[in-house]
């Protein structure tokens, strides 16, 4: 009977690979928290004030709790860093102070208590970016020739409401 053979490395890494995406992340979180013995949260929690820019926090895939939280760290690890974590837990034993969440939940807390700084970047940053895509000291040469020459083509079909002269239907 084919369901009974023994599963060998190659089949437990196709039938893992084949639940990819077949159930919630938070699902797989849940369970990992509790087989390492940890917190796991899905609420909003309050985050301690940005040590780093909120970017780096996401990436690294671990914030610091403000306290009273019931933990110190929020993790939410990924890929490798999961095996990293287990092991890691593995030999100092259960007791730590970390919390677990999904790398979403983690982003979106994260992006939520970083707002401000989000907004004045997307305000302010831009030319630092690429000059040419701003327009805060007015505009440069190539924009202004792209204007002209929207505003030339617009003219040439008739348009009215961009056409400069004498409006038709008046006599």
């Amino acid at each position: 009977m084919p369901w009974k053979r023994p599963i060998g490395k190659a089949s437990r890494r196709t039938a893992f690979s084949s639940l990819k995406g077949k159930f919630p992340k938070t699902i797989f979180y849940r369970v990992l928290a509790r087989h390492l013995r940890l917190m796991f949260t899905d609420e909003h929690v309050a985050l301690k004030a940005a040590a780093a820019p909120y970017p780096q926090m996401i990436e690294a895939g671990a914030v610091a709790l403000a306290p009273g939280q019931g933990a110190a760290f929020l993790v939410a690890p990924r890929g490798a860093a999961i095996g990293r974590l287990i092991a890691a837990l593995s030999r100092r034993g259960s007791g730590t102070n970390i919390a677990l969440t999904t790398p979403s939940h983690l982003s979106r807390l994260v992006r939520q208590a970083a707002r401000r700084d989000i907004a004045r970047a997307a305000s302010f940053d831009l030319p630092d970016l690429d000059i040419n895509l701003c327009a805060r000291g007015g505009m440069n040469a190539v924009q202004g020739a792209a204007l002209a020459t929207l505003g030339s083509v617009a003219a040439f079909f008739g348009y009215p409401e961009v056409s400069v002269g004498k409006p038709s239907g008046l006599t």
